[in-house]
Order: C-alpha cells, then structure tokens, then sequence
C-alpha cells in the first residue's frame, strides 16, 4: 500500500503544479492525471480482487483528496487569505528581531544569523520576508552610503550596516528560486 502510496504522491505532485499553475510537462510523458489513471488500471488488472485493489489504493486516494483541497485553498484562498497573511506578518516580525539581534554589536553575529535565517525562510513567505526586510534594508543602506557621514548617527550607520552585510552574506544559503528575488532586491541599489 504504502510502495503505491509513493508511485502515485509523485504523480499527484506533478498534476497538482499543473493544476495550480505551474506547467511542467515536457511533451513527451502523457501528462500527471493520465498517468495516475494508467497506473491504477494496471494495478487493478493484477489484483485477484475490488477488495485487494481498494486495499493497496487506500492510502493514495487519501493522498488525492488532501492534494484536492490544498490545491482549493491555493487557487480560491477565500477565508485562508487572511490567515496566510497573519502568518506572513508573524514571520516578517520573527525575522526581523533576528535581524535587529544580530546586527547590534560592532561585528555582526554571523554565526547566530546564518543558523537561524534559513531555518525560517524555509517555514514559508520568503517574497514577504523578501519584500518587507530586505527592500527596507537595502534602502536604510542606501540612504546611509548617500549622506554626509557627519551627519548620520555612528550607531543607527554602524547597525544598518551590519544588517546589510548579514543580508548580502546569507544569499548563498538560500535555494535558487530565492536567492533570484534576493538578488533582484540588491539589484535596486545600482539605481
């Protein structure tokens, strides 16, 4: 049950990209669903009986009914819009008291941030936290580089500072769909 669980959880992943927008077909493979169904027609060609093939199909049937209502909610958000964004909100404030730790001393902490920054963009909203932190980050920064440096206070420089360096350094533990956006962010300090 659980060896056909795993056949079919790869195929449903692939007809739910589909299904929500990402378009993964290469035009040679017969696509996501068709094969799902090819699949459970010769599973139920080789099982002795309905019983036997509801058996070894049970499991990724309920598979197919959770991949159904993710891809609802993903598609139709309706109610879970605002929990999304509650959630985001929470992760943007996590991230940037992190980010207001470890900037604070003379040196960043490097060592507390590159451990605990991934850790968090891999629990989700990476575009907010993108968005949000990194864009004010790298305009604070911006601004600090542009002024007079008699007039801009040592600290708030030295602390706006380090949390660009701590920015700029964490690209490389971020996965590449990431690390694009990431990088189209410091693209804005050419302009």
């Amino acid at each position: 049950m659980l060896t056909y669980a795993g056949a079919e959880l790869a195929l449903q992943i692939w007809d739910s990209m589909k299904k929500v927008g990402v378009a993964l077909d290469d035009g040679v493979h017969p696509h996501a669903s068709e094969r799902i169904a090819a699949l459970r027609d010769a599973l139920r060609d080789r099982c002795n009986s309905e019983d036997t093939f509801e058996m070894i199909t049970m499991a990724a049937k309920i598979i197919e009914r959770a991949f159904i209502e993710v891809e609802k909610i993903i598609l139709q958000p309706g109610e879970h819009g605002a929990i999304f964004n509650q959630e985001a909100e929470k992760l943007i404030n996590e991230f940037t008291d992190l980010l207001d730790r470890c900037s604070n001393g003379l040196i960043p902490d490097y060592a507390n941030f590159y451990t605990k920054a991934p850790v968090l963009l891999s629990v989700g909203y990476p575009e907010a936290i993108l968005k949000e932190v990194f864009e004010t980050v790298t305009d604070g920064f911006k601004k600090i580089m542009s002024r007079d440096r008699d007039n801009t206070e040592i600290l708030i420089a030295r602390k706006r500072t380090n949390q660009f360096k701590l920015l700029f350094g964490l690209a490389g533990n971020l996965p590449m769909p990431i690390r694009l956006v990431y990088e189209g962010v410091f693209d804005r300090l050419k302009n």
